[in-house]
């Protein structure tokens, strides 16, 4: 009889062996089915435009002075959205560009950006596509006019040659961000940062240095 028991005692132990091995593989392949879906979401629907400024610069053109409105400058630059997703569109909207010199800090959260900033800019709508690219322009005409450009910057431009800064100028980049899936499922909408860093103010459209810089990638942080 007691050997029976010691028969008995050992079955058990093997099933309860074989018990946890069964629940560790289940926990393992689970893992596995975990990683590999956040692997292909990240790289099937990342959830971040890539942004970026074609020729690193912001061109500027000096207009006669008006007797009615004085001098006046045009500034125009590209930003362009890069949705890297294969398979959800991105939208980024209500979006606003601040210009700072390397003097002042671009992100402040006790400040707005509008108070430190030399210039702002209200960009357009951008509806990016997977895979796709999406070019915005902004083409704005000021004076001088201290509630829209500080008045250092605009005299620094404001020349009868082509003015260059060839001091450290950063766009900072606010908008709000949507991914939208196939199935038609958006992401909660989200306030989302961009910095475009050492960006060159100043340089002429035909200027054929202009013509063959590289883009200035943004970065959120």
């Amino acid at each position: 009889m007691a050997a029976v028991r010691d028969s008995d005692g050992e079955k058990s132990s093997f099933r309860w062996l074989n018990a946890v091995r069964y629940v560790v593989a289940a926990a393992v392949f689970v893992l596995i089915v975990a990683v590999a879906a956040n692997a292909i979401k990240v790289v099937l629907r990342p959830d971040t435009i890539l942004f970026s400024v074609p020729g690193s610069s912001v061109f500027t053109r000096r207009f006669p002075r008006s007797r009615v409105e004085g001098d006046k400058l045009l500034f125009s630059f590209t930003v362009r959205a890069l949705n890297p997703s294969g398979r959800a569109r991105m939208y980024y909207y209500n979006i606003t560009a601040y210009f700072f010199d390397n003097t002042t800090t671009p992100a402040t959260e006790s400040r707005s950006p509008s108070d430190d900033c030399l210039i702002l800019f209200e960009l357009g709508d951008m509806n990016v596509a997977p895979m796709q690219y999406e070019d915005t322009t902004k083409v704005l005409n000021t004076t001088r006019d201290p509630d829209h450009i500080t008045t250092s910057f605009f005299d620094k431009l404001n020349k009868p040659a082509a003015a260059r800064i060839n001091d450290v100028v950063t766009m900072r980049v606010d908008g709000t961000l949507v991914t939208e899936s196939i199935s038609g499922f958006n992401t909660t909408p989200k306030l989302t940062t961009y910095y475009c860093r050492q960006l060159v103010v100043g340089l002429n459209p035909e200027d054929q240095a202009s013509l063959s810089s590289q883009a200035t990638r943004c970065t959120i942080s």
